[in-house]
């Protein structure tokens, strides 16, 4: 099983990347260079979200997807939790 810190940190690093291209090609939209990149990263970045989900259930959990109880909702992890090595959160 992937550790759960360790693909979160992937993850985030892919949409970082992702946004500084973004940032870039609204600049420079005909560069085919970085616009291929951009596309290797989403590539990646959906591979891993797709790792993790398989692993520990949607990435991204909205209102919408709480099925059985409001509980699940209150108790995931919220934005501002931050997630130590030992898979534990700690609010900041």
């Amino acid at each position: 099983m992937v550790n759960r810190y360790d693909i979160e940190r992937r993850i985030s690093a892919y949409q970082f990347a992702l946004y500084d291209l973004g940032l870039f090609l609204d600049s420079h939209p005909c560069d085919k260079e970085a616009m291929e990149l951009r596309c290797v990263y989403q590539k990646k970045l959906q591979k891993l979200i797709d790792e993790y989900e398989q692993c520990y259930g949607k990435y991204i959990l909205t209102q919408q997807d709480v099925q059985e109880s409001w509980k699940e909702w209150v108790c995931d992890p919220w934005p501002w939790d931050i997630c130590k090595g030992d898979g534990r959160y700690v609010a900041i």
